[in-house]
């Protein structure tokens, strides 16, 4: 599937559907794209990942779609950008406690491991 006719608005109100809605339903099945796009987007559009990342964060989600901000295309973006975003990322969740929680939810590869934990200690240290 082309994800590239799709905005950062986009991103964010299908996250939204797809993490809202009753699996299955017409809604859901519309924003079902934005699973796929997520990965996409962390390889060939990780600007505008990360600028929906943001946008979602600053929204009032539940626990679980918490969760599923940092498993779906936080992780997504780190895992494929980890190099290039960590520093804003861990930045901006210093400010941004929704952020820093959907840190606590992922994994990154093995190459990243030792950097990620050393920066998510640090931050859930300054948070205490």
């Amino acid at each position: 599937m082309d994800f590239k006719n799709y905005s950062v608005s986009d991103f964010e109100s299908a996250w939204l559907n797809y993490n809202r809605e009753i699996a299955g339903s017409a809604d859901w099945l519309a924003s079902e794209w934005v699973i796929g796009a997520a990965l996409e987007w962390s390889l060939r559009r990780p600007n505008e990942l990360w600028q929906a990342i943001l946008g979602l964060s600053r929204q009032e989600l539940t626990i679980k779609e918490v969760g599923m901000l940092g498993v779906g295309p936080l992780e997504d973006l780190l895992n494929e950008g980890f190099e290039e975003f960590a520093d804003m990322v861990f930045h901006e969740a210093k400010q941004n406690d929704l952020l820093a929680d959907a840190l606590n939810c992922i994994y990154v590869p093995e190459q990243f491991e030792e950097d990620f934990e050393q920066c998510l200690a640090l931050l859930n240290s300054n948070e205490s």
